[in-house]
């Protein structure tokens, strides 16, 4: 991806068509990451469309502000590379134009002091076609710390008598 989806999420940069045009929406398209965050953690994220499978050749994920946590290659693969923003956390882009139907990565999450983090992502269908951005946004679990297991003691006192019944 050009420095363009750095600063507007548009492939060649704000104003150009030289990568296609934008299309309204994320195209079915998700990024794929928990509903909430432990601080400085990393999960596995995956861009993909879970519908129809529809391939794409260009992508960026950038994390949006300096403390939007970083995104790295899972692991050495010419799909991805590292993609660096001057005042965003460190991305991830394509590494070739090959059509692909999903790619992913590892994000650290930033500290506790960040409530919430959002991600710019841009898909781009073929170069000189079509493209999407839109954005992403997962919260940091409530006081930095995940929530205790809970147990319905309805359903567990209803398996006893059930179990007692039964034997």
């Amino acid at each position: 991806a050009g420095r363009g989806a750095c600063s507007s999420g548009h492939p060649g940069g704000p104003g150009s068509i030289t990568h296609g045009t934008q299309l309204a929406g994320d195209g079915g398209f998700i990024l794929q990451l928990p509903e909430e965050y432990l601080p400085s953690t990393s999960y596995t994220l995956t861009l993909v469309d879970p519908i129809s499978g529809t391939q794409f050749s260009g992508f960026a994920v950038i994390p949006l502000g300096s403390d939007g946590g970083t995104i790295a290659p899972s692991e050495p693969d010419a799909r991805t590379r590292r993609f660096v923003c001057t005042g965003q956390g460190d991305g991830l882009t394509h590494g070739n134009s090959q059509l692909q139907e999903e790619v992913g990565g590892v994000w650290t999450a930033p500290p506790a002091t960040v409530a919430a983090a959002s991600f710019r992502v841009t898909v781009l269908l073929g170069y000189g076609s079509f493209y999407y951005t839109f954005t992403h946004t997962i919260r940091m679990v409530p006081g930095g710390t995940p929530k205790p297991a809970t147990i319905d003691t309805t359903t567990l006192t209803t398996m006893r008598m059930t179990t007692s019944i039964t034997t």
